[in-house]
């Protein structure tokens, strides 16, 4: 399955400078996988395989922090232990150094290559395509490490031989 954020209403405020987009998405991601994690609907269902878009929003960066309400929730693990189990695409506006943290956070093995196209200028004015391949390039992981990205992890998951 892919989880990709939707647009939902948000407070005036957040559409100045198109926050609303840019802030909101990688939010919803976020919210949406942290509530699966926390309500105990990975544990009923553990074979289900999910890919993540824009590398799970927040997730790298708030595993620790949604883990505080470990206790609160209905699963049987930590977040963390979910966000593992996770595929985290490298699409849209995002940095080498995130796709680095995913990879030393989660592994290597739970990152999928992918670029949101066909939308059309992203960053520094490239495409998103070529955007994609330059943060994976630029991450510095190795030449396995980037194999698997390429698509190693994508044959593995769909059972492509």
């Amino acid at each position: 399955m892919f989880l990709h954020p939707l647009e939902r209403p948000l407070p005036k405020e957040w559409s100045v400078y198109r926050l609303d987009h840019l802030i909101g998405l990688p939010v919803d991601t976020t919210f949406a996988l942290s509530r699966l994690a926390l309500g105990g609907f990975f544990d009923r269902y553990p074979k289900l395989k999910i890919i993540a878009a824009h590398v799970g929003g927040a997730i790298p960066f708030l595993t620790r922090r949604i883990e505080r309400a470990f206790r609160e929730g209905k699963s049987q693990y930590k977040p963390s232990h979910y966000f593992g189990q996770l595929f985290y695409d490298t699409a849209g506006p995002t940095d080498e150094a995130i796709v680095a943290c995913v990879a030393r956070m989660f592994g290597s093995e739970q990152i999928v290559f992918g670029t949101d196209y066909p939308f059309g200028l992203g960053q520094e004015g490239k495409q998103y395509t070529e955007h994609a391949v330059g943060v994976v390039e630029e991450s510095g992981l190795s030449e396995t490490d980037l194999a698997k990205i390429y698509g190693g992890n994508a044959r593995q998951l769909l059972h492509i031989d």
